[in-house]
């Protein structure tokens, strides 16, 4: 089952929103965004703007490429590691047997 890019962005909102404190409502009156904008957003039901990214990021203290790629550490394979995490299982598979190949040809 793929996951939407919009659903695993909604969730790292969600994440980094829960880590700073913030309820759906406080959250929501410091990015001028209604409650329900922001349940559709973590919910990965509407597409993020760039004027709401920016306001997001601005709030929680993130860089947009955490939000949008899963990239929060300072060195490429721990940003490697991480993004595989969201694959599913069949997903990392396929990947797993892509870089087998790549290394094969080597």
């Amino acid at each position: 089952m793929r996951i939407s890019s919009n659903k695993i962005i909604g969730e790292r909102i969600s994440k980094f929103r829960k880590s700073r404190g913030y309820t759906q409502q406080e959250f929501s009156e410091k990015i001028n965004l209604s409650v329900t904008e922001i349940s559709n957003l973590e919910c990965g039901k509407n597409n993020l703007s760039y004027s709401s990214l920016v306001n997001i990021c601005n709030e929680l203290d993130v860089c947009p490429c955490q939000l949008l790629s899963g990239a929060i550490k300072k060195n490429v394979d721990g940003n490697i590691i991480d993004l595989v995490r969201e694959l599913s299982e069949s997903e990392q598979e396929i990947l797993y047997k892509l870089l087998l190949a790549y290394f094969n040809t080597k």
